[in-house]
């Protein structure tokens, strides 16, 4: 059976192909009381923010959290609990549901008798951001468990996935930003796109068209960008990302498609067979693709191999590189030869 979670390809930096990625842009979010949005549910700073001081829902008991300011990474993971459960709301109201009072209390005295005393040393606020999770996840649950794969619910998937189904089909290198003069100069003088990690050593060939059309949806939000203006058939201009790790790329689009409806059934058809299995929590972690973050709490988010989701921090502005004047050079060496003929020299 087809799983959700992507073939792990083997690319040297993550960076390129992630299981999800989203748009790390203030275009969206609201203002400064939003730290995220997932479709119609925005994700309140206010929450994070309890949430993150709550020192048994971070498993931090007994450490002082300073109150000027959250700990980076702290902060993004009690975002990515948030953007899940704000994740599993918006995919309820798709299906025209919602969790009750009566499913949140449920959920409340279910967590009670797991946790036991741990249960109350919560804060209220996270008591009831918790059990909303879990109710919301139960009635998803519930309600993909009982789903046919018939025509409408097959066609409901495919339509709220997108970014499955369109894909670019490219060849991508991915380098280190100092070996970018380097490769360039070797595509200048010729070198196919491809060959180019057989003549600079350190770049590799992350994505052949001939091999694999990459899925929109894996691609982060730049390069995705950066592949829908580019003209086919022509190698790129230099792309530098920095999700948490400064990268280079060249790449050349040879081809776009879309997996039409019909094909994409048995794949469909495969994803409401798992989704029955596993919960839903691999799809809902896929549809945040389309989530929107503040820029100041991360970059994006990646999925790890076990399924679960994380922030990349917030991207580092661009570190200008400006290179020596030629004459500084020349000073530089004659100095270079004053020292070694001077015998006092170290």
């Amino acid at each position: 059976m087809l799983s959700l979670h992507r073939r792990v390809r083997p690319l040297r930096l993550v960076v390129l192909i992630a299981t999800a990625a989203v748009t790390a842009s203030a275009c969206g979010v609201a203002a400064d009381s939003t730290a995220g949005t997932v479709g119609d549910r925005d994700v309140s700073i206010a929450d994070v923010d309890a949430l993150a001081r709550d020192e048994v829902f971070v498993g931090l008991p007994g450490q002082e959290l300073p109150e000027s300011r959250l700990p980076g990474d702290l902060a993004r993971t009690v975002l990515a609990f948030e953007l899940e459960r704000a994740a599993l709301h918006d995919e309820l109201s798709r299906w025209g549901l919602s969790v009750t009072d009566d499913e949140r209390d449920a959920a409340a005295a279910s967590l009670a008798a797991e946790e036991g005393a741990g249960w109350e040393q919560l804060a209220q606020r996270s008591r009831e951001l918790l059990a909303d999770y879990f109710a919301a996840q139960q009635l998803l649950a519930a309600h993909f468990a009982q789903l046919d794969p018939d025509d409408d619910t097959l066609r409901r998937f495919y339509d709220a996935s997108p970014g499955l189904w369109s894909q670019t089909c490219a060849a991508v290198v991915a380098l280190e930003p100092a070996d970018v003069d380097l490769a360039a100069a070797s595509l200048d003088d010729g070198i196919e796109l491809e060959l180019l990690p057989e003549q600079v050593e350190g770049v590799e060939l992350v994505a052949s068209a001939d091999e694999q059309c990459i899925d929109d949806a894996q691609v982060l939000p730049q390069l995705r960008e950066a592949f829908a203006d580019a003209s086919v058939g022509e190698v790129s201009d230099p792309l530098v990302i920095d999700a948490g790790m400064p990268s280079a790329f060249f790449f050349r689009v040879d081809e776009r498609r879309v997996v039409s409806f019909d094909d994409a059934r048995a794949q469909l058809e495969d994803i409401v067979g798992s989704l029955a299995q596993q919960g839903p929590m691999p799809w809902v972690r896929l549809m945040l693709v389309d989530a929107e973050i503040d820029p100041r709490f991360g970059s994006g988010v990646v999925q790890n191999p076990d399924g679960s989701i994380l922030i990349d921090p917030p991207a580092a502005p661009p570190v200008p590189v400006t290179m020596p004047d030629p004459a500084e050079f020349e000073e530089f060496e004659e100095f270079e030869e004053f020292q070694a003929d001077d015998p006092t020299s170290g």
